[in-house]
C-alpha cells in the first residue's frame, strides 16, 4: 500500500479530522478569552497540537496539516477576524508548530522520552526554536497588517 494510499484510510481520515476539530476548538477557547483588540495570551492550540504531533508522528500527513489549517482559519474568521490578520497569524502558528515538530524529529528516541536531564535540554531547546520561528513570522505579520491598515486610514483621509 502506497503513502498517499495509508494517508486516505478511513481511521486516517478520521485521525485528521479529530486532530482538525482539536485545533479548532482550542483555538476558540484562545480567541473566547482574549480582550477585545487583544491577542490572547492563553493560546492552547499550539501545544496541543504539537504534543499530538510529538506523541503520534504518523499523524503528520498532509491531510491532517490541511484539517489543521482549517481549523486555525476557520475559528478565527467565525469569530469576527479580518482575513488579512487571519492569514498572518495562522500562518505564524503553524510555522511554530511545523519547525517544532519537524526539529523534535531531529532528537533521538530516548531523549525524547525524556530519560535524562540532558533530554529535557532538548525538549527546551527545540520549544524555544519553534517558539522562535512563530515569533518571527508573527513580527512580520504585525508589520503587515499594521502597514495595511495605516494605508487604509491614509486612504480614507485622502478621499
Amino acid at each position: 500500500m502506497s503513502t498517499v494510499e495509508k494517508s486516505l484510510s478511513s481511521s486516517a481520515v478520521r485521525r485528521a479530522l479529530l486532530i482538525g476539530v482539536v485545533v479548532f476548538v482550542s483555538c476558540l477557547v484562545g480567541i473566547l478569552s482574549r480582550l477585545p483588540g487583544t491577542l490572547a495570551v492563553f493560546w492552547p492550540a499550539n501545544a496541543l497540537l504539537l504534543g499530538i504531533l510529538f506523541r503520534s508522528p504518523r499523524s503528520a500527513t498532509l491531510l491532517t496539516w490541511i484539517c489543521v489549517v482549517v481549523g486555525y482559519v476557520g475559528a478565527d474568521l467565525i469569530t469576527g477576524g479580518a482575513w488579512e490578520s487571519t492569514v498572518w497569524l495562522n500562518a505564524a502558528n503553524i510555522v511554530g508548530v511545523a519547525s517544532g515538530f519537524y526539529a523534535f524529529r531531529w532528537v533521538d528516541s530516548e531523549d525524547r522520552r525524556l530519560t535524562s536531564i540532558q533530554s529535557v535540554g532538548y525538549l527546551v531547546s527545540v520549544t524555544v526554536a519553534a517558539a522562535s520561528m512563530a515569533a518571527l513570522v508573527g513580527g512580520i505579520a504585525n508589520r503587515a497588517v499594521r502597514r495595511a491598515v495605516v494605508g487604509r486610514l491614509v486612504a480614507l483621509v485622502l478621499e
